[in-house]
């Protein structure tokens, strides 16, 4: 199978960037499920496999390696093996960084996100369509577990909140990130900022805080506050397009917690694979249900404030 070249000697079709690390169970479903994808054949394969933590990871990482080397059904394989552990926030940063000196666009999974057979149609298509949008900064392959108006009539919607289950973008918005993380007092004493940030989902600057003071290591958070920064948006489909597989014990960052906060929606398909309905005006009616779903009840902001001091 050919590698990939560089983008000065032509860009991907579809360049996807997987990330991997010790699970090979989940590893090979991701894998499994990606490739059963029509598009599969047509698309670039990049997988970045992190360095193990300790010498107990070893087996574990040199297992799902031989996974990855071994995968078919691609158009081309790229299998980019750390020496050491860089930790996911910084394998994937620098790996989506890398990935593009490659291509424009690319489509990104971690080793636990199982898709749908119309996952990269739906993918593809809406890189295409929002392209020269350059208020949309994401695609999504996930949708929460709510409930829309069933009078809705496109196969996708925009929402202020990035989510990283699945997820694509172009090399111009993933530029405009800004990767240094603000201090406390910038992030609260910026009134405009703090509270486009609150609005979009009353969670997000908890999370911004967390990695502020060190309690999280998320990259993602600093993705979504570039982009609600610049007033964009990300794309999701009215029915995910994936299913989280990895809330088990075998997780680096999984808690018990975010298995009731993010419940795991079932593998559905949306629009039909060769025509999607694509939304281009934000409805704020539309997303409300979204709003609510992240809205952080009374006892987790009574905690907060006794703990942070912070009452959201």
């Amino acid at each position: 199978m050919p590698l990939l070249t560089p983008a000065s000697e032509g860009k991907s079709t579809c360049l996807i960037a997987l990330f991997v690390y010790k699970r090979t169970v989940h590893t090979a479903r991701t894998i499994s499920a990606l490739s059963k994808c029509p598009e599969a054949s047509s698309s670039d394969l990049v997988v970045y496999s992190d360095g193990p933590r300790s010498e107990a990871d070893s087996a574990a990482v040199h297992a799902t390696r031989a996974i990855v080397r071994s995968v078919q059904g691609f158009r081309s394989l790229r299998v980019v093996e750390r020496e050491k552990n860089l930790g996911l926030a910084s394998n994937i940063v620098s790996g989506v960084t890398e990935s593009f000196a490659h291509a424009d666009r690319l489509i990104v999974l971690e080793d636990d996100i199982e898709v749908s057979p119309n996952f990269l149609a739906f993918m593809r298509a809406a890189l295409d369509h929002y392209e020269s949008r350059h208020d949309v900064w994401s695609i999504s392959g996930y949708m929460y577990p709510v409930s829309l108006d069933p009078a809705y009539q496109f196969d996708s919607l925009l929402f202020s909140r990035f989510s990283c289950w699945g997820w694509a973008t172009w090399r111009d918005r993933w530029h405009r990130v800004e990767w240094k993380k603000p201090d406390r007092g910038t992030f609260m004493g910026s009134r405009d900022a703090f509270w486009n940030f609150w609005k979009a989902a009353n969670d997000l600057p908890e999370i911004m805080l967390d990695l502020i003071d060190g309690r999280n290591d998320s990259w993602s958070i600093l993705f979504n506050y570039s982009q609600i920064g610049s007033q964009g948006f990300s794309v999701h489909p009215v029915r995910s397009l994936v299913r989280n597989i990895g809330f088990d014990e075998t997780g680096t960052h999984t808690r018990r917690a975010q298995k009731s906060r993010k419940q795991v929606s079932p593998v559905e398909g949306t629009g039909r694979a060769d025509h999607f309905g694509f939304a281009d005006a934000y409805d704020e009616l539309c997303t409300e249900p979204l709003r609510k779903f992240f809205s952080n009840r009374i006892p987790r902001k009574l905690k907060n404030l006794v703990r942070y001091g912070r009452y959201f």
